[in-house]
């Protein structure tokens, strides 16, 4: 579990703890966390990206470059990160950037959520499209979606299978969309 000041862990009958602070001592506030293969455990905080190993009682600081880090989906060996930053994809050994949409305040380029496919594309979210990634390629690409209002800001979504997709808008509701149509 994400907390404002490291993880806390919950086994089914009881609920333990997992401080974590940054360099600089401060607590550091979780926003999202994936396990990626071998048991590792990566951390989205306001300080970077974190990760800790099967056992640790420490995390390691492996991206502090990151800044901001909101969401992240672990397929394999690699952890793919949305951030203000755009498409970030960590392999264990290099951070890799492509950027989404940048506009004047760079808030169109800000991935908000991602989520594997049935398809095995790694699907995510901008701020007014849907989008994916697919690895085999390495090519992106942008969904504009049909939506019955004007320029919804686009906040979670699920991948239903078959290009369905059910997306979430900040103030506009929960549509279901499908891409295949």
């Amino acid at each position: 579990i994400a907390t404002n000041s490291g993880i806390n862990v919950y086994n089914g009958r009881q609920l333990s703890t997992f401080p974590m602070t940054g360099d600089d001592g401060r607590p550091l506030v979780v926003c999202d966390l994936c396990e990626a293969k071998g048991w590792q455990v990566y951390a989205a905080t306001d300080q970077g990206l974190y990760r800790i190993g099967c056992g640790s009682d420490h995390a390691e600081h492996v991206l502090p470059e990151v800044k901001n880090p909101i969401s992240l989906l672990a397929v394999g060996d690699t952890v793919f990160i949305g951030s203000e930053q755009g498409l970030l994809f960590y392999d264990g050994k290099q951070l890799h950037h492509t950027d989404v949409d940048v506009s004047r305040q760079g808030l169109d380029n800000i991935v908000r959520q991602y989520d594997r496919g049935d398809d095995g594309l790694i699907w995510f979210l901008s701020r007014f499209d849907l989008n994916s990634y697919d690895p085999k390629t390495g090519r992106t690409q942008r969904y504009k979606l049909n939506l019955p209002t004007e320029n919804p800001i686009l906040t979670q979504f699920a991948c239903l299978g078959n290009l369905r997709f059910a997306v979430g808008t900040h103030g506009n509701g929960l549509f279901f969309c499908d891409l295949a149509a």
